[in-house]
């Protein structure tokens, strides 16, 4: 079933500019201008003159904001995003002499640390930098580490 752009009544149809663009992780948000209701990556739209916020699919961003760039380029980043966040704990991840699992990408190192009342901490710097920086919290698993690293690394 795909997304089909129709006015709904009680939105205007002129002056709105995209906001922000979210990903809800999965597809169980409705369009509120068509009522689609597999949409994922939910684009929000602002009308100053009407003072109205609308959360909307792609195709319904695109023909209120006369703007049929903006919203796609918005979606594939947040897609690519998800994408590479899914890969992460699958990279070729390396075990030191010490014990530590550590990854070199990107010009940056990551290196997970297992503590000694369980639980994994992360820390990252660039390869050329001398400074630590620790990802804030402890996790329960080597994958829940690599993921808040790649979180901290790579914000949304």
């Amino acid at each position: 079933m795909k997304e089909k752009f129709r006015y709904r009544e009680g939105i205007a149809r002129t002056g709105w500019i995209l906001t922000g663009t979210v990903d809800t992780k999965s597809a169980t948000f409705s369009c509120e201008n068509c009522g689609f209701p597999h949409v994922r990556y939910v684009h929000e739209l602002i009308n100053k003159s009407k003072d109205q916020l609308v959360r909307v699919g792609c195709v319904c961003a695109e023909h209120l904001t006369q703007d049929f760039t903006t919203p796609k380029l918005r979606e594939r980043a947040l897609k690519g995003r998800a994408g590479r966040r899914m890969r992460w704990p699958t990279l070729n991840w390396k075990l030191s002499a010490s014990g530590n699992l550590y990854l070199k990408k990107s010009g940056v190192v990551v290196v997970l640390k297992h503590g000694p009342r369980g639980g994994w901490a992360a820390s990252y710097k660039p390869i050329e930098g001398e400074d630590w920086i620790r990802v804030a919290g402890w996790h329960v698993t080597p994958e829940e580490a690599k993921l808040a690293a790649f979180d901290t690394l790579y914000p949304a």
